[in-house]
């Protein structure tokens, strides 16, 4: 059975091919995945070091905006995913991109939805992702924090949509895509540099300060206990609710 679905393989041993894909909307610099022992230097944004006056060892750190290919064999995910997560807090402004083939899942599928902002799945028979391999390949990219409201761009509407998009474009087979993800890697970008309200506006969040609508303001009516008399005709007229004797407070 492992030779077919061998937990200890990354998806680059597994299937060359994947990395071209990555790269083709990953950015402008060409990516090479981080080895097992990068991930607790390289992946933490630290390039080097040196010691100083007093002999305490200083690191040099990469420059901002770097973007890291995380391609863990699913058996030690868990592990990669843990450094990450503490690099992301080092980091806010870096780019995080994980691929790992969809097995062995119960041991880090939890932390990869904590740390992942946008998520997608490969499905096996794509262009990129053979039906050999048997099981999807699945992508989560970790985005930067931005410098305004709402600070993290997860489940904004914007990549809510851009996720559904990507969901169909697979499922017809007509695509890969690539422009989806080109998009969604420059919205961190466009939001750093406008002013809040036009960032709301790419977000398709709705304006701070705005009347919620009438359907809004009767979900909320409906939640808000009621007394007195509207309750007490309320009540009447709902046949599920039973009849009970009045009481004093």
């Amino acid at each position: 059975m492992l030779s077919f679905i061998d937990i200890a393989k990354t998806a680059l041993e597994r299937h060359p091919g994947v990395l071209n894909y990555i790269n083709s909307w990953a950015g402008k610099a060409i990516l090479a995945p981080l080895l097992a022992e990068e991930w607790f230097v390289e992946g933490h944004g630290i390039i080097g070091g040196g010691k100083d006056a007093n002999g305490i060892w200083i690191p040099d750190h990469a420059k901002n905006g770097q973007t890291y290919l995380w391609m863990p064999p699913p058996v030690i995910a868990d592990v990669a995913l843990e450094e990450c997560m503490k690099a992301v807090h080092k980091r806010t402004d870096a780019v995080h991109i994980f691929a790992i083939p969809r097995l062995f899942t119960p041991r880090w599928t939890r932390a990869f939805h904590k740390l992942c902002d946008f998520q997608f799945s490969v499905p096996v028979g794509s262009t990129h992702w053979p039906a050999s391999m048997h099981e999807p390949l699945w992508i989560g990219i970790s985005l930067p924090i931005v410098n305004k409201s709402p600070w993290t761009l997860r489940r904004t509407p914007l990549l809510v949509e851009l996720a559904r998009d990507l969901r169909e474009v697979f499922a017809s087979g007509e695509g890969d895509g690539r422009d989806i993800l080109r998009k969604l890697l420059r919205v961190p970008g466009r939001i750093q540099s406008v002013s809040q309200r036009v960032a709301r506006g790419v977000l398709h969040l709705p304006r701070t300060g705005t009347v919620p609508n009438g359907k809004a303001l009767r979900r909320a009516g409906e939640r808000m206990v009621q007394t007195g008399p509207a309750r007490a005709q309320n009540e009447s007229r709902d046949p599920r609710r039973p009849c009970l004797p009045p009481f004093s407070v």
